[in-house]
């Protein structure tokens, strides 16, 4: 007989098993199937010879070199026989770099045989392949309630010259891992087993070797867990029960239903639904937020990690039925799962109200059209008067730019305009806000006001000034223009440094002459001993910003959070957890912790970033194609390490036309 290759175990095998069953037996850890030392290295050879025969060595030529910045697989790889009719699964990441040609070594063969690419499982990371075989020899699943955490798992894989496969022994170390769909063990999995078979004592297939990962989701996500002692199979049973699907060549994607819980671990967390994505499965099932999941598919959860673990083995098509608390009632809904969640966009005309509201005329008044908008192709115009959005009468720009935000991109919408005391009707069709900040934009005009008028409001201090909010005993900096006038709606720059730190004296000369040319109100938030501020400050932060409103007139759509330093992840959670408050957010720092919350109608968060190197930039890339691919309008920008007059006019000018609509 020949001899067993082992991959990445320890040189003496005996010694590895008695230390391994001494902590076993110290840990009173119960066996599926106790392991017989004195045998042992028979008992798994005998095994890896039974697995040897549905086991084939895969070849890729062509592809490309490098996916997600990482160097893809161009050595041979491992597959398994499923069918004795050529069906062969492997793992994706095999194939992640597409390549032109696939060529199957069949176990006891030198010959080399054509492989298709028949379909994809994208939910657990697997191809099926097919060759012109007859009478293979398919693997035989090992019952998966009979798997067992402490059993005995050896994981091969076919990449060597050894007619025998090459070999890794663990143990099984958790069940439905991975949302549920996933074994764990600590057996050795790397790109030479990956494809390959996990099994047990007696060669029979617990699961197919694919690389995971309990943070991402991609092809190369779980590489980096490679020699961690941790590794992750995906169950044959399973892969069996969806295998004809796979058949007819049409790919399997994960099933989403388009809801989210809240930010506490899954495991502690009740499931109650904190988001319902617009137009999503869950929307038109009928979900609401604040919906307690009390039972999935007849399976009682009381956790959201109970939720994934059920949730994360369907496909989209598949329908799930669920029981939900509402209040005092109790609701049974089936949600159908889609592969693919589309984000809401807010609709865009491209125009810009006046910040001075008019008494002798109602309804929308426009201070700017944007040049190549849908308001400019329509034949909008500087002084229009909009007081009507198909049936509805308009009489504010707030009310007008509250209805284009439950719109979407697309949909056509007729206006009725007053244009030099005629009425006429002008259709207009939405599209989504540009990612680009315009190189002109007219100042906006602030109303003089009669001498007796503004005497009274003398009363508005106005300058730089330090102010104490009493109830929490914390100290803000505003400034206010020093020609502030009451009765036009000023934006409000909310300055947040992520490290506590104060905004350097040259940049606040430039924020103050933003703020005078552009009819913003400046505040900063004191850190007492320059400590970076913290979900802790949240309740203070946000009573600033209404103490402001309450004192000065601001224009709630036009709320924007100026961040900069290391770690930015506080000042974005904060905007994109209070999008109610905040229109806008400009960032000189990047986040290292950050997921974006659904995009929701009615509500519209405008992000800037500006990078300052290389290697932010790219980091800056990544994160605006996540944050587009959301639905949230973003923009970046280089930046030098000390803005200039020049960078300020533009973010002058992406403040001021944050509330255009």
């Amino acid at each position: 007989m020949s001899r067993v290759h082992f991959h990445q175990v320890q040189p003496d095998l005996r010694q590895y098993l008695f230390v391994l069953l001494f902590l076993l037996a110290s840990a009173s850890v119960s066996l599926a199937a106790p392991f017989p030392v004195e045998q042992g290295e028979t008992v798994i050879k005998r095994a890896v010879v039974r697995a040897s025969s549905c086991i084939v060595k895969i070849e890729t030529i062509g592809g490309l070199d490098l996916l997600d910045g990482q160097l893809t697989n161009t050595g041979p790889t491992t597959g398994v026989i499923v069918s004795d009719d050529g069906y062969i699964i492997t793992s994706s990441f095999n194939f992640a770099a597409n390549p032109s040609s696939i060529l199957v070594t069949l176990p006891e063969s030198k010959k080399r045989l054509p492989a298709i690419v028949v379909a994809r499982d994208h939910l657990k990371n697997l191809t099926l392949l097919k060759v012109e075989a007859q009478n293979l020899t398919p693997a035989k699943p090992v019952d998966l309630k009979q798997i067992r955490v402490g059993q005995w798992s050896i994981a091969l894989g076919r990449t060597y010259a050894s007619p025998l496969p090459n070999v890794s022994l663990g143990l099984i170390s958790a069940l439905e891992r991975i949302d549920g769909k996933a074994l764990q063990t600590d057996a050795k999995v790397s790109p030479a087993n990956y494809g390959g078979p996990l099994v047990d004592i007696h060669g029979d297939v617990m699961g197919i070797l694919v690389p995971l990962s309990p943070t991402g989701k991609g092809l190369t996500e779980g590489v980096n867990w490679y020699d961690s002692g941790i590794g992750f199979a995906i169950p044959l049973q399973d892969i069996l029960s969806s295998l004809e699907r796979l058949k007819t060549g049409k790919d399997l994607k994960a099933g989403l239903m388009g809801v989210s819980f809240g930010t506490t671990p899954p495991f502690l967390a009740e499931p109650v639904l904190q988001e319902i994505r617009p137009n999503s499965p869950a929307a038109e099932a009928g979900l609401k937020t604040k919906d307690r999941i009390i039972s999935l598919e007849g399976k009682s959860v009381k956790t959201v990690a109970n939720v994934k673990q059920q949730l994360g083995r369907k496909y989209a098509g598949e329908t799930v039925l669920l029981v939900v608390k509402r209040g005092e009632k109790i609701e049974k809904l089936s949600v159908t799962l889609t592969d693919k969640l589309e984000p809401f966009r807010q609709g865009w005309l491209g125009i810009l109200g006046r910040r001075i509201p008019s008494v002798d005329s109602p309804g929308a008044i426009i201070r700017h059209v944007f040049p190549k908008s849908p308001a400019e192709k329509a034949g909008l115009k500087k002084q229009d008067h909009i007081i009507g959005l198909d049936e509805l009468k308009i009489t504010s720009y707030d009310q007008l730019r509250e209805q284009i935000f439950l719109k979407q991109p697309g949909e056509e919408l007729e206006l009725s305009v007053v244009r030099e005391d005629k009425t006429q009707k002008i259709k207009i069709t939405t599209e989504a806000t540009p990612g680009s900040i315009v190189e002109q934009l007219p100042l906006p005009i602030l109303t003089q006001k009669k001498k007796k008028e503004a005497e009274k409001e003398l009363k508005a201090k106005t300058g730089e000034l330090v102010k104490t909010l009493a109830e929490h005993q914390q100290k803000y900096r505003i400034y206010v223009p020093e020609d502030y006038q009451h009765d036009a709606a000023y934006g409000l720059a909310f300055w947040l440094s992520a490290s506590g730190e104060p905004v350097p004296k040259k940049e606040l000369a430039q924020w103050k002459r933003i703020c005078r040319t552009r009819g913003f109100i400046l505040v900063i938030p004191i850190s007492e001993n320059l400590e970076a501020f913290s979900s802790d400050d949240v309740n203070w932060l946000l009573d600033c910003i209404k103490e402001v409103e309450q004192s000065y007139r601001i224009d709630s759509r036009m709320t924007c959070l100026i961040t900069t330093g290391k770690d930015a992840s506080f000042p974005w959670l904060f905007v994109f957890d209070h999008k109610e408050t905040f229109e806008g957010l400009f960032s000189m720092g990047i986040p290292r912790r950050f997921r974006a919350p659904f995009n929701e109608p009615g509500y519209r968060l405008q992000v800037l970033i500006s990078a300052t190197s290389k290697e932010q930039q790219k980091i800056v890339d990544k994160l605006q194609k996540y944050l587009d691919r959301e639905g949230y309008p973003v923009t970046s920008r280089p930046k030098q390490k000390e803005l200039s007059v020049e960078d300020f006019d533009v973010i002058g000018r992406w403040l001021d036309s944050v509330g255009a609509i």
